[in-house]
């Protein structure tokens, strides 16, 4: 025995469906909606096939990281000679960008200056660099903000106070 379905009932009762539902359910309420429209516009209808959406399309290694970081990732010193964990790494340098609300190119700077005394730290050399800390650690943990005990200010050294006696 067949059905006649009227397809605005149709339409109508899944609309109704659609509302307060997951989006799973409303996206395919809606695609099953835009059909029945169709229908009853007598326009074609299109395959299955060209209803879905293209599928994405792998990125090719190194795309998708911003310059800053690639010039980041090229300056951090390997770990025992290995370098591994560049996307946790990434997503590790964008939040750092966001919480500390910087630019990536005044990041870089401030890494690639760190890096530069960090790589000599008797931490960062002994045993083939085993206890340099992976650049996700490094980033999150904000090691970048780390102070060099061998670099004094100038207040500290007193290269910076005023002679008070020549101003008398």
């Amino acid at each position: 025995m067949l059905y006649r379905i009227d397809p605005e009932k149709l339409r109508d009762a899944l609309i109704t469906i659609g509302k307060g539902t997951s989006n799973l359910l409303a996206a395919r309420g809606a695609f099953i909606t835009n059909m029945v429209d169709r229908m009853i516009r007598g326009t074609d209808i299109p395959s299955w096939a060209e209803a879905l959406p293209e599928p994405r399309k792998k990125q090719a290694r190194g795309e998708g990281y911003s310059a800053a970081f690639n010039a980041f990732w090229e300056a951090y010193p390997s770990r025992g000679g290995v370098k591994s964990g560049k996307a946790p790494a990434y997503r590790a340098w964008q939040k750092a960008v966001y919480t500390l609300r910087i630019p990536e190119p005044a990041l870089l700077d401030i890494c690639l200056d760190r890096i530069a005394w960090q790589k000599t730290t008797e931490q960062w050399t002994e045993e083939n660099g085993k206890y340099i800390p992976m650049a996700t650690t490094y980033l999150n943990q904000r090691r970048f903000e780390d102070e060099n005990p061998d670099m004094k200010t100038e207040l500290e050294t007193g290269a910076n106070k005023m002679n008070w006696e020549e101003f008398k």
